[in-house]
Parts: structure tokens; C-alpha cells; sequence
């Protein structure tokens, strides 16, 4: 059971950050962070987890002003990815899904919105006047209608209160004119997440304190 609580934390970044190429005989498992904010879960978390699961696997970093890149160059990793979990090779952000295998039961599903939070969602305080104290809000941007209703419907058969809203955007986000937030609101919301799922990136526990 440890060891697919592990995968489904990796599935859920992978579903956020990931990316899965094959060119010709050679494949290639992908993530890319932000070098100031994540390295420390990169080096600390994320290749260590890999190679929990894929022992065989060698890790190879490349930093950059505008990316923290972590890829391997690994046949077993590249068919475990795409043809055992079902994850897409190739643009994968409007067709992933969290895969049927992960959601039979709750500390699965925990664990792969754990991950797809690390990579892709945000914590933030609003501090406007209306508000007698700083309101604590947990916030993902997706573009896949799809995966947002999922992870929507994830979050309330786990008993949290999640709002999904459509925005049409100034700014095309990914190639398009909208996208889709899941979106966790209040104290009693933030308590019960820090009690039951949590991050393992860092740069979100340092914002779970209002600043």
C-alpha cells in the first residue's frame, strides 16, 4: 500500500508538471519547476521519490533563469507511465486524467491531489478589508473542463466544500481564451486539508501562514 501511495503522489505531478516523449527508439520522462521556489522539492523530494519506484532510473537536472527541468532517459519508466497508468505520451493538457486505478479508495485519491496540487495549485491570503482576518484560499488554474470537474468531485466525496468556476481570460492561458479553477475557501477548508492531505512542496507550506 506505501509504495501506491508514492505512485499516486507522482501520477498527480506528473498529471500537473509532467511530460512523456517518445522519438523515435528513444523516450523521456519530464518535469519542469521553478528554480527559485522548488528546488529544494525537487532535489529533495521528487528524485528521491522516483527512485523509490524506479530504482533503475537516473536522475538528470538542468537548471535555467526560467526552469528547473528533472528528466530520465528510461524505457521502464516511459511504459509504466503511458501503457501501465494510462497517462498520454506527448501534449497531455487537455486529455489527462487521474487514472480509474487511483480513485478505489480515499488514501489514494488523497495522494494524487497532493501531487497535482504541489505542481500546479497556489495558496493564498486575501487581505481586504472585508475580511476581519487574512482568508485563506487554495486555488488550482487548469485547462482541461475534464480533469477540473474530476478533481472537483475528488475533493467532495472527501467531504471538502470546493467552488469550479469558468473565466474567460484576458490573456490566453495554454492556447486558449478560458480556464477553470478549483478553488477551496476558508479557515474550516484550510484546516481539514493540512489535517488530510498537506503538500510536499515546500513553497506551499511557507505560504500556509498569512504574510
Amino acid at each position: 500500500m506505501e509504495n501506491e501511495l508514492k505512485i499516486a503522489e507522482l501520477i498527480g505531478f506528473f498529471i500537473g508538471d509532467g511530460f512523456a516523449g517518445k522519438y523515435g527508439n528513444h523516450t523521456m520522462i519530464q518535469f519542469v519547476g521553478n528554480p527559485k521556489e522548488e528546488k529544494e522539492y525537487y532535489y529533495n523530494f521528487l528524485a528521491p521519490l522516483i527512485d523509490e519506484i524506479f530504482s533503475d532510473a537516473k536522475p538528470h537536472f538542468k537548471e535555467r533563469n526560467r526552469g528547473l527541468v528533472l528528466y530520465y532517459y528510461s524505457k521502464n519508466m516511459y511504459e509504466r507511465f503511458v501503457n501501465d497508468w494510462g497517462l498520454p505520451s506527448g501534449r497531455k493538457s487537455y486529455t489527462v486524467k487521474i487514472p480509474g486505478f487511483l480513485l478505489q479508495n480515499n488514501e489514494t485519491i488523497r495522494c494524487v491531489i497532493r501531487g497535482i496540487f504541489d505542481a500546479e495549485g497556489t495558496v493564498f491570503w486575501d487581505k481586504r478589508k472585508v475580511y476581519k482576518n487574512p482568508y485563506p484560499r487554495l486555488s488550482i488554474q487548469i485547462s482541461n473542463k475534464e480533469l477540473s470537474i474530476q478533481l472537483y468531485e475528488l475533493l467532495k466525496s472527501l467531504n471538502f466544500r470546493p467552488c469550479w468556476r469558468l473565466k474567460k481570460l484576458r490573456k490566453r492561458y495554454k492556447n486558449r481564451a478560458e480556464a477553470y479553477f478549483v478553488e477551496l475557501y476558508g479557515e474550516s477548508n484550510l484546516k481539514k486539508w493540512v489535517k488530510e492531505i498537506y503538500f510536499s512542496n515546500n513553497k506551499h507550506i511557507r505560504r500556509l501562514m498569512p504574510h
